[in-house]
Order: structure tokens, then C-alpha cells, then sequence
């Protein structure tokens, strides 16, 4: 009975790969915190207020998700050259 199990959450994973549902929904939660990060970036340029350092203090856990938020823009780049269906 698992063997069926296993097979058939394997046998999904594999079709939402091929369809790109995995990618999408990557790319989708990582344009999320992207626009987070940006909107970040715009409230220390005009108001000098790090929302992250401010809930998260200096140090290694805002740091984390500075590298998350990096590494999601890094992710969102796939956005650039993906076609757009209208």
C-alpha cells in the first residue's frame, strides 16, 4: 500500500514538473519576497528605516533574510526571459 502511495505522489510531482506548476509557484513566492525586500529598500531610502533590522535587530537572523530575499531576486531573473502569454 505505501509502494501505491509513494508511486502516486511521485507520479504527480513528476507531471506538475513537466507542466511547471514547481517552477511557477517558486518563482511566484519568490517575486514575493522580493517585492518585501524592495519595498525594504524603499522605505530606508526615504524614511532611513530597515523594517528587517528593525523586527529582527542587527545580526544573523536579519542577515538570513537578506541572503533569502537576495537569492529569490536571483530566482525572479527567470521572469525576464520567460514569454508572455496574453
Amino acid at each position: 500500500m505505501s509502494t501505491r502511495i509513494t508511486s502516486y505522489f511521485m507520479d504527480t510531482l513528476c507531471l506538475r514538473i513537466q507542466k511547471g506548476e514547481v517552477m511557477e509557484t517558486l518563482q511566484k513566492t519568490a517575486l514575493v519576497f522580493t517585492i518585501i525586500g524592495a519595498i525594504n529598500w524603499g522605505l530606508v531610502g526615504i524614511f532611513n528605516t530597515d523594517i528587517v533590522a528593525s523586527i529582527f535587530g542587527v545580526g544573523v537572523i536579519a542577515n538570513i533574510i537578506y541572503i533569502i530575499i537576495a537569492l529569490c531576486g536571483l530566482i525572479n531573473i527567470g521572469i525576464l526571459f520567460k514569454h508572455l502569454e496574453y
